[in-house]
C-alpha cells in the first residue's frame, strides 16, 4: 500500500529526489569513499606516467643544432598525462556511486576491447614496414568503423585528415621524420 509521509518529510514539489551517496562515518563524520575501478585505474596511471615523466626529464630538451631534442615530446606527453590522470582521479573520487551507475553499461565491452588490443598490436607491427601515414589511416578507419558506424563520410575524412596532419607536422614543419615504408616517394 502507499506510504503516507508527514508534511515535514515530504519533498517539495519540483525538487528531485535525494541521491544516495556515501554516508558520513559515525566515528569521523566524513564521507566514506570506496575504492572503485576508476580510482584504482587513475592512481596506477598517474604513478606510471609520473615515472615516465621523471625518465623523460633526464633526456635532452634540444640538440646542439637548435632542433627539438629527444626529451621534448616525452616531457610534454608525461606532464600532460600526469595532469589529466590526476584530474580523472579527483573526478572519480568526487563522484557518487549513484553517478557511476546511471543505467549504461560502460566498461562492459570485452569483445570490443579485445579487438582494439589486437588492432593496436597490428598497428605497432606494421608501422615501420608499411609507413606511418598508411598505417595510421588504416588504423583510424578500423577504429572509427568499430566505434562510430553512423557517419561514414566523417569517418573517412578524419581517417585521412589526421594522418595527413601528422605527416605535415612531423615531416614538413619539424623535419623530424616518420617511418616512410611504402610511402617513401612522398
Amino acid at each position: 500500500m502507499g506510504e503516507t509521509r508527514s508534511p515535514e518529510t515530504r519533498p517539495a514539489a519540483g525538487t528531485p529526489p535525494p541521491v544516495p551517496g556515501p554516508r558520513p562515518s559515525p566515528e569521523t563524520g566524513r564521507r566514506q569513499r570506496r575504492l572503485t575501478g576508476a580510482v584504482l585505474f587513475y592512481s596506477v596511471l598517474a604513478a606510471v606516467l609520473g615515472a615516465y615523466t621523471l625518465l623523460a626529464f633526464d633526456m635532452e630538451w634540444s640538440t646542439q643544432a637548435g632542433r627539438i631534442g629527444p626529451g621534448f615530446f616525452p616531457r610534454t606527453i608525461g606532464v600532460a598525462g600526469v595532469a589529466l590522470s590526476l584530474v580523472g582521479l579527483v573526478t572519480s573520487l568526487r563522484s557518487t556511486p549513484a553517478a557511476e551507475t546511471d543505467g549504461t553499461e560502460s566498461g562492459h565491452h570485452p569483445a570490443l576491447v579485445a579487438v582494439i588490443g589486437v588492432a593496436l598490436a597490428g598497428f605497432v607491427t606494421v608501422f615501420i614496414p608499411v609507413g606511418a601515414p598508411l598505417t595510421a589511416a588504416a588504423f583510424l578507419l578500423l577504429m572509427y568503423f568499430l566505434i562510430d558506424r553512423k557517419y561514414i563520410v566523417r569517418r573517412i575524412i578524419l581517417s585521412l585528415a589526421f594522418p595527413l596532419f601528422l605527416y605535415l607536422f612531423f615531416e614538413v614543419w619539424l623535419n623530424a621524420g616518420l617511418p616512410a615504408g611504402l610511402t617513401a616517394f612522398l
